[in-house]
């Protein structure tokens, strides 16, 4: 298939809607290919939006565009903020920022052991920059930048319109593509997991946050409810997984606990509980998963409560299930008779 882009090169990064129709089109807009380099043919028909084209056939690519494109953008953004906190459905008002100082393209770092697409702020608190389409970094390469200390940032530009005017594609490399820290800069790992002597013993409203955020990633907010059913000489055992689907944010935070709002099958709400320090919640008269956090390791406590409800639900389903065998030894006694 045929790449179409509104972005070529001329001397700098240009889009198509910056041509002359009359004078520009065709060969003539002496435009190339930010990625392979080869000439572009600049489209400016009258049935079709305008576009850059290749002329024949070549080894270009939509993700090798979009990876170009982006390093680009991010060259030219001197001075201005990028967002390394991205789609957050935990804590929605968090947006962390870092402003770009200085900014230099395929950066060999630590004697050519990483080359990274960009590297910013060299002189001041400096971070690698990771643009992907298809392939994310793989653990070997996450593992040189942790080694090496030096923090990263990956930014998906997989969603990339190729016809966004500048303004949009500047926005979304900088701050709407999705993105995370493949090794965060020690003062965020600091303030988010590093504990104090006085608060060695409890997790702060932060802490739980980032590890709530963790906890729905990885799918862990759910919990095996069971029921049997008793009939006669039979039995049956009714088990169910009830698990956190979505979550929509946090509804309240304090010294005590986190209160986030979330939903399990068929959208029916429930809310999420993360108790602080000592405090022990009170009976719950809606149904209720509270995540009991281990601070030193990974063995969080998952319970639900104020589920009786959904108990006596499955209570019913196990009886129902327990007559229904029943009958049947029953009958099949009968036959045997």
């Amino acid at each position: 298939m045929a790449i179409k882009t509104a972005w070529a090169i001329r001397d700098r990064l240009i889009n198509i809607n910056q041509l002359d129709r009359d004078t520009e089109r065709g060969f003539k807009c002496n435009c190339f290919c930010i990625s392979c380099g080869s000439a572009l043919v600049a489209r400016m028909g009258d049935h079709t939006a305008y576009h850059f084209a290749h002329n024949s056939g070549n080894n270009c690519s939509v993700e090798s565009i979009q990876h170009q494109l982006a390093k680009v953008i991010i060259a030219e953004s001197i001075s201005d903020s990028i967002t390394t906190a991205y789609n957050n459905p935990i804590y929605t008002k968090r947006c962390d920022e870092e402003k770009l100082y200085s900014i230099e393209l395929e950066k060999s770092l630590s004697g050519g052991q990483l080359i990274a697409d960009c590297y910013a702020n060299q002189d001041n608190k400096p971070f690698a920059i990771e643009i992907f389409y298809t392939n994310k970094k793989d653990s070997d390469h996450i593992d040189k930048y942790h080694n090496l200390g030096i923090p990263a940032l990956e930014i998906d530009v997989s969603k990339m319109d190729l016809h966004l005017s500048h303004d949009d594609l500047k926005k979304f490399v900088l701050h709407d593509a999705p993105r995370k820290w493949l090794k965060k800069p020690k003062e965020e790992q600091d303030i988010n997991y590093e504990l104090t002597e006085d608060d060695s013993d409890c997790i702060t409203a932060d802490d739980a946050i980032e590890l709530l955020e963790e906890l729905h990633q990885n799918n862990r907010l759910y919990e095996f409810i069971g029921a049997i059913g008793v009939c006669g000489q039979s039995s049956f055992r009714r088990r169910e997984r009830i698990s956190v689907q979505s979550i929509d944010g946090i509804i309240e935070s304090n010294d005590n606990y986190i209160l986030a709002r979330g939903y399990v099958a068929k959208n029916v709400p429930v809310s999420i509980m993360l108790p602080l320090r000592d405090y022990e919640p009170s009976k719950f008269l809606s149904p209720t998963i509270v995540v009991n956090l281990d601070i030193w390791g990974s063995h969080h406590q998952v319970n639900w409560h104020g589920i009786d409800k959904w108990k006596q639900k499955l209570q019913y389903q196990a009886d129902f299930m327990a007559q229904k065998k029943e009958k049947s030894r029953i009958k099949r006694l009968a036959v045997a008779q």
